[in-house]
């Protein structure tokens, strides 16, 4: 017996001396698509995704925000996602807006984060640039997400250049500065997130990060780099890797054809954490069955105000983004079709929103709410002097004992009550002193042949409005990837 316990006193001493220790945190980045396609509809399907997904950190790309800080789609998100009270955003290229844009606002363009975990430390960097074609500035931010008193996650938020020697460069930078970081490769407790903008044929920036021997990797040959593996293991991993389904993990292109090509958008982990499961969301699946009302009316919406801009006297191009090769841009909405023969046009020169159109507009929305004031009249003075009625027994005979049958609505209608002090004082507008039925009958026809004159007037506004792109029916270009991820650490 004592030998027994000798033993068992031995195992409890060598657990307790090496405990594992195991925290979750779940983690997503998606690229907002700046302000393409309706962003005051779009960002509320963003943030129901992210509801939906809980994440404890997700990272942003092509943020756009105001110069004068008026405008900032980090903060936008952050006003519907009340968990998430802690953010950080980083500016990186000024907009270059379409050639005459008019429209004001979001001239700047950047990455940012939101976390529902505590941000207690954090550094944004401007990675160095390598020549080539792309001239836009590069970024980091790193932060540091709060785990447990004596634990935290180091977490980057970047998005790559499209120019495959500068993503090589990008990578080297990227990793050079999350390993001064951190006194140890042992200590590195690191994800990173974000749009890598690496496509099938070229990987090599990624395979930086992941191949735990920088030497076999000649595509880049960007020079010797101390690597932060351990052991012989990679620096990080591929969470799609890691669970064995790299093809499931396709991200764009948004197009419905050829549907989703590649995975430019990657969640990178250490060897420290496991992975416990990655989905995708984003597919413009829900986006059009729910929300194509509201892209309807915000189209709307923008037509309306560009027919006021023209009249207002604004010239120029009236879109937020260039439409690209399956439409093309008319009164700040991209229109459904082929954009080489020459239908985009700019203010005032449109058709369906000129200056004199939105005259007619103004013209009609007078005369409708003049005509429906009318028909609420007629209605009410109906009801009030069919209240009397009996259903006297020849009207009981027909069928007809509704108040509405009362013969009194074809008449002049007497407000003599006091109660009634009000309706006297309107029946000094002629139209009011008609009898209740023949005033309700003559605001009908008014009514339905005014719809019928804007129906006619105004179908190529409807036209513009309802001519949607496939791809707008989608809350960004690139699907928002969440992976599920365990800490696992002895102590």
């Amino acid at each position: 017996m004592g030998k027994q316990t000798y033993c068992f006193s031995i195992i409890i001493a060598c657990v307790c001396a090496n405990v594992v220790l195991s925290y979750d945190i779940t983690v997503a980045t998606c690229n907002l698509w700046n302000v393409m396609f309706n962003w005051d509809v779009r960002k509320y399907r963003i943030a129901q995704m992210i509801n939906e997904a809980k994440p404890d950190v997700v990272a942003f790309q092509e943020v756009r925000f105001n110069t004068d800080g008026g405008g900032n789609q980090v903060i936008e998100l952050q006003e519907l996602l009340p968990d998430y009270k802690w953010r950080l955003f980083r500016e990186a290229n000024k907009v270059q807006k379409p050639k005459g844009a008019n429209w004001p606002g979001w001239e700047k363009e950047g990455i940012g984060i939101l976390s529902r975990r505590p941000i207690t430390l954090f550094s944004t960097h401007i990675l160095p640039h390598v020549p080539g074609p792309d001239t836009n500035k590069r970024v980091l931010i790193l932060a540091k997400i709060f785990i447990s008193p004596l634990k935290s996650v180091q977490v980057g938020a970047l998005h790559l250049s499209y120019d495959r020697r500068q993503q090589c460069g990008n990578t080297r930078a990227v990793i050079e500065l999350v390993r001064d970081q951190e006194r140890s490769s042992e200590q590195l407790r690191s994800i990173i997130l974000g749009d890598f903008n690496t496509y099938n044929n070229f990987e090599w920036p990624v395979k930086l990060f992941t191949s735990p021997d920088q030497q076999t990797l000649t595509e880049c040959q960007i020079g010797d780099i101390k690597f932060l593996g351990v052991k012989g293991k990679a620096p990080w991993s591929d969470v799609w890797e890691m669970v064995g389904h790299p093809n499931s993990g396709r991200t764009f292109s948004n197009m419905p054809t050829p549907g989703y090509e590649s995975r430019p958008d990657r969640i990178l982990a250490t060897s420290n954490f496991i992975t416990h499961g990655v989905h995708l969301l984003g597919n413009g699946t829900i986006y059009k069955s729910v929300y194509h009302q509201r892209i309807v009316t915000e189209r709307l919406r923008t037509v309306l105000h560009s027919a006021y801009l023209s009249w207002y006297g604004v010239a120029g191009y009236s879109c937020y983004q260039d439409c690209g090769p399956r439409g093309y841009c008319r009164c700040g909405v991209c229109v459904r079709g082929d954009n080489s023969i020459g239908k985009t046009c700019h203010l005032p020169d449109c058709e369906e929103c000129s200056h004199h159109l939105f005259t007619y507009i103004v013209i009609f929305v007078i005369l409708n709410t003049f005509t429906v004031i009318h028909l609420f009249y007629s209605v009410v003075c109906l009801l009030i002097s069919g209240t009397d009625f009996k259903g006297e027994a020849v009207y009981a005979i027909l069928g007809c004992n509704c108040c509405l049958c009362n013969p009194d609505n074809f008449k002049f209608v007497n407000f003599n009550s006091r109660k009634f002090r009000i309706f006297r004082g309107l029946r000094k507008w002629p139209p009011f002193r008609l009898p209740p039925y023949i005033l309700f009958f003559v605001s009908m026809i008014s009514l339905i042949s005014l719809m019928t004159v804007g129906w006619w007037n105004f179908s190529q506004i409807l036209d513009t409005v309802y001519s949607i792109m496939d791809e707008e029916y989608f809350p960004s270009d690139h699907l928002m990837v969440v992976a599920k991820l365990e800490l696992i650490e002895s102590s």
